[in-house]
C-alpha cells in the first residue's frame, strides 16, 4: 500500500516540504499524511540548494581550487627538479621535505587548536581573548620549531646516511634541510595568521592571497632552473624569500584593511601568557 494514503501525489507532498505543521496543505484534514512519514524527507529537506548551500559552496570553491593549485604547483616542481637536477637532488628534495614535515606537523598540532579556541572566542564576541590566542598561538609554534631547527640543521646528513643514501645526496639533504626548516617556522606563522583570518570571515582574501603564494613561488622556480641554472639551494632559498615577502603581505594587509584593528588589544596590547583561563 501507498505510504500516502490521500489522493495527492508524493512530488505534491515534497513540495510542501517547507510547511511548518508537517501536513501537506492540500492534504485532507483526516488524511493524517504527515510528512514526517515520508522517510526520505529530511534528505531532501538537505539536498535542497537553500542559503546554507550557497554559503557552504562560496567558501567550499576557493579552498578546492587552493588546494588544487598547491597540489599541481608541487607536481610540476618535483618534475622540474627531477628533469633539470638529476635523481640524486631528487631524492634530496623528496626525502628532506619528509622528514621536516614530520615535526612541522608535530608542531602544527597548536595551529590545529587555534580554529577551535579562536571560534569560541569569536562567538562570544571576546575579541581581545581572539587577539590573545593569536598571540599563544603563534609563540607556542615557534618555541616547538626551535629545537627542530637545530636538529634538521645539523643532523640531516648523518640520518640520510643511515637510512642508505650517499654522501652526495646526504650533504645535498643537509644543505636544503638548513633552508627549509626556516621557510617552515614561517609557514606555520603564517597559517596561524590565515586561520585567524579565516574565524573572523576573510576566508576568500586568504584563499587569494594562497593562490598568489603557490603560482609566485612555482614561476620563481621555473625560471630559476629553465634560465639561471639553479640548483636545489636555490630551489631552497626562494621558498624562503617567497615565504618571508608573502609574511609581510599578509601582515601589511590585514593592517590596512582593517581585518586586525578590533582584535590588536589582544595580539600586541597584552601579555597573552599571563592570562592562565586562556593558557
Amino acid at each position: 500500500p501507498s505510504s500516502f494514503p490521500c489522493e495527492i501525489s508524493e512530488e505534491e507532498h515534497l513540495s510542501d516540504a517547507d510547511n511548518p505543521t508537517g501536513m501537506s496543505a492540500r492534504c485532507p484534514g483526516h488524511c493524517m499524511c504527515s510528512l514526517s512519514s515520508w522517510p526520505f524527507n529530511d534528505f531532501a529537506k538537505l539536498c535542497r540548494y537553500d542559503n546554507e548551500t550557497k554559503r557552504i559552496l562560496r567558501l567550499a570553491i576557493p579552498f578546492t581550487i587552493s588546494d588544487l593549485v598547491d597540489s599541481v604547483a608541487d607536481i610540476i616542481s618535483l618534475s622540474l627538479i627531477s628533469l633539470h637536477l638529476g635523481p640524486q637532488a631528487l631524492s634530496a628534495y623528496v626525502v628532506t621535505e619528509t622528514l621536516i614535515e614530520i615535526t612541522s606537523e608535530f608542531a602544527g598540532g597548536v595551529i590545529d587548536c587555534e580554529y577551535t579556541v579562536l571560534g569560541h572566542a569569536y562567538g562570544a564576541g571576546n575579541n581581545k581573548l581572539v587577539g590573545q590566542y593569536v598571540q599563544l598561538c603563534t609563540v607556542f609554534y615557534v618555541v616547538l620549531m626551535i629545537p627542530f631547527v637545530f636538529m634538521w640543521s645539523f643532523a640531516t646528513y648523518d640520518i640520510m646516511i643511515w637510512m642508505g643514501f650517499d654522501a652526495i645526496v646526504a650533504q645535498l639533504a643537509q644543505d636544503y634541510g638548513r633552508i627549509v626548516v626556516c621557510r617552515d617556522v614561517l609557514e606555520g606563522v603564517s597559517d596561524t595568521l590565515d586561520g585567524f583570518l579565516e574565524i573572523v570571515g576573510k576566508e576568500v582574501p586568504v584563499a587569494v592571497i594562497g593562490y598568489a603564494h603557490t603560482l609566485f613561488e612555482l614561476g620563481a622556480v621555473v625560471m630559476a632552473l629553465l634560465l639561471f641554472g639553479g640548483d636545489l639551494i636555490t630551489v631552497g632559498a626562494i621558498g624562503l624569500i617567497v615565504e618571508v615577502v608573502f609574511l609581510i603581505l599578509r601582515i601589511l594587509l590585514s593592517h590596512c584593511m582593517g581585518w586586525i584593528r578590533p582584535f590588536t588589544q589582544g595580539i600586541f596590547g597584552s601579555l597573552a601568557i599571563k592570562n592562565h583561563f586562556a593558557v
